[in-house]
């Protein structure tokens, strides 16, 4: 409870300003422990009373929390990140409870509830009769929110609204073609001026690499891939390389590509400064079963915890995320095997979190008579327009997919 102890610091010790001071007493007193919740009740009657809140509130009772705040160190600048930290360490705490519930209906309620806690705890009540229907709709029809992204796919543009703090998953078993699907996305968006990042958990540097310049150009990724491939490329394959350096280079930043191994916290961070600096439209997370969890728990409450994550990311950022996602082996029981959204695995917050779910499916994977070139794209769940399917051209030697 390193952060609890650092906010009451500053609080008794820093003389930091009446605003923060209200900032720290209005967290709700469940998420601090009960000896600090003492301390607490003494600072708002001072605060009532109009009276300086100071470490003299501190007495005998208190010689645990006491003795802890003389070992430690804190800045009053850094209070918005003691109360993130005092605020994750409740969510953490509340998930390894319900685990502890005697049924899956239980757990889900619970789970639900936490959810709800956190994904609601910057809205405001916003009440509205119906006489005022008309004039806020003009309104907002005058200012209207964020264009939903645009890939430059006609059909998928049409159904699929991918909007500021939406949620969005891209779900597939092995071998659908998640991953060339979503880095065709992401290099659609960019081509129509759309900032993003893609975080890449699965593939390195020089995968993503190797798979953008084989797209952009057409010449195979297998050619790309070693020394030995290159140097068997014919003089017109060099030239197509260099016609896709030159149409890189034109999209600038509006992409940008991080590997490596994340928590959800670590990319909050990076999209802040990116977000600050240059502007961020979405980001794109290949995939999310990879990504870290502060839970330690079962592999549900994990997956759960990065689902709610993201969901808060999205919000709290006034963006996109886009997320890759692993469908079960179920799927693989079935004799039709196109995906459904119980076939979400590890959590089914998954479902619940997301504004929109796509399922990935390539019958030619279990077919060799089957067209290898079609890749079907089905909207399982779409919080804004409508479920359809949706038919792409898949090349495998290129890893790209356009839109039929």
């Amino acid at each position: 409870m390193d952060s609890e102890i650092k906010i009451i610091y500053c609080l008794l010790l820093l003389g930091i300003s009446k605003a923060d001071q209200e900032k720290i007493l209005s967290i709700p007193s469940k998420m601090f422990s009960k000896e600090a919740n003492e301390i607490l009740k003494r600072c708002k009657l001072r605060m009532v009373n109009n009276e300086l809140i100071d470490a003299s509130l501190l007495t005998e009772n208190d010689g645990k929390i006491a003795y802890k705040i003389e070992k430690i160190e804190a800045y009053n600048e850094r209070l918005d990140l003691y109360i993130k930290d005092l605020k994750q360490d409740y969510i953490k705490k509340k998930l390894l409870e319900a685990t502890e519930l005697g049924t899956n209906e239980e757990l889900l309620n619970e789970v639900s509830n936490i959810r709800d806690e956190i994904l609601g705890e910057s809205q405001t009540v916003k009440k509205l009769n119906l006489k005022n229907v008309v004039y806020e709709y003009y309104k907002n029809i005058e200012n209207p929110p964020k264009n939903p992204l645009k890939t430059g796919w006609k059909r998928f543009d049409e159904y699929v609204q991918m909007e500021a703090e939406d949620l969005v998953i891209i779900a597939g078993r092995p071998g659908m073609g998640k991953t060339a699907f979503i880095l065709s996305q992401a290099l659609s968006l960019a081509k129509n001026n759309n900032k993003g990042i893609f975080f890449s958990l699965e593939m390195s540097e020089k995968q993503v690499i190797n798979r953008i310049m084989s797209q952009m150009s057409g010449v195979q990724l297998n050619f790309l891939k070693s020394t030995e491939g290159f140097l068997k490329l014919p003089e017109k394959a060099h030239g197509y390389l260099n016609m896709a350096s030159t149409e890189l280079a034109k999209l600038g930043d509006n992409l940008n590509i991080i590997t490596g191994n994340f928590t959800v916290n670590k990319i909050l961070e990076i999209c802040k400064v990116e977000k600050d600096q240059n502007g961020l439209d979405y980001i794109i997370v290949d995939y999310m079963q990879l990504l870290g969890s502060a839970v330690k728990g079962s592999r549900y409450e994990q997956v759960t915890d990065i689902s709610i994550s993201l969901k808060k990311l999205a919000k709290e950022l006034g963006i996109v995320v886009i997320a890759l996602a692993q469908l079960s082996r179920t799927v693989e029981s079935r004799a039709d095997r196109h995906p459904v959204l119980s076939d979400l695995r590890d959590s089914g917050q998954i479902e619940q979190d997301a504004s929109i779910i796509i399922g990935l499916y390539r019958q030619a994977y279990y077919e060799e008579e089957a067209d290898r070139t079609l890749l079907e794209v089905d909207v399982l769940k779409n919080r804004n327009s409508e479920l359809t399917k949706i038919y792409f051209n898949f090349r495998g030697e290129i890893q790209e997919v356009k839109e039929r």
